[in-house]
Formats: structure tokens, C-alpha cells, sequence
């Protein structure tokens, strides 16, 4: 069985004990072989780096942005082919000496 327990107030507090960081009772403490502390340490500018990482890869993800990116590339493509397409009546004619082998 693997468990995660956070520290009350969200911070880990180094001068108190695991069990009074945690707030769980010795009987359910002693059910576990191992307890682990993994500590965040607080770093503003990475927490942000992290965050806006985590927050634009579920806003890339999700189906509405998705399907709104599908729609845009094929506006844009279709955009291109009328683009592409030649207008006949605007083109001159080749004279025929330029087309002589």
C-alpha cells in the first residue's frame, strides 16, 4: 500500500514531528514499513515556469481548443488553395517564336 498524507498549513515545519506535521495517530503510522519526507522547496520563478507549463498543456489539450485549431488550420488551407487558383482571363498569350524549339 503506498500513501501520501500533506503537511497541515501545506508546509512541511522541520521543528515538529512527521506525526504532528501530518496530523495521523501512531496506530495508523505504524501500519506503514517506510515513511518518506519529500520536501518542495519554494522557488517562485520555477513554481510559475511549472505552473504555466502545466496550465497551457491542459489548455492546448482539451478537445474545445483542439477542434478550434483543427477549424483555424482549415480556414487557413483553404485560404492557400483559393490562393493557388490561377485566374484564365488574366493571363497573356505566349508568343509563338518565345515557344519554338
Amino acid at each position: 500500500v503506498i500513501a501520501a498524507a500533506n503537511p497541515i498549513g501545506g508546509c512541511y515545519d522541520e521543528s515538529v514531528t512527521f506525526e504532528q506535521n501530518v496530523d495521523l495517530t501512531q496506530p495508523i503510522l505504524q501500519r506503514f514499513d517506510l515513511l518518506y519526507v519529500i520536501r518542495d522547496e519554494v522557488d517562485p520563478i520555477k513554481d510559475t515556469e511549472l505552473a504555466n507549463f502545466v496550465c497551457g498543456s491542459h489548455v492546448r489539450n482539451h478537445p474545445t481548443t483542439l477542434a478550434a485549431e483543427e477549424e483555424e488550420k482549415a480556414r487557413q488551407d483553404e485560404e492557400e488553395e483559393e490562393q493557388e487558383e490561377v485566374d484564365v482571363t488574366t493571363l497573356q498569350i505566349i508568343p509563338q517564336d518565345l515557344v519554338r524549339k
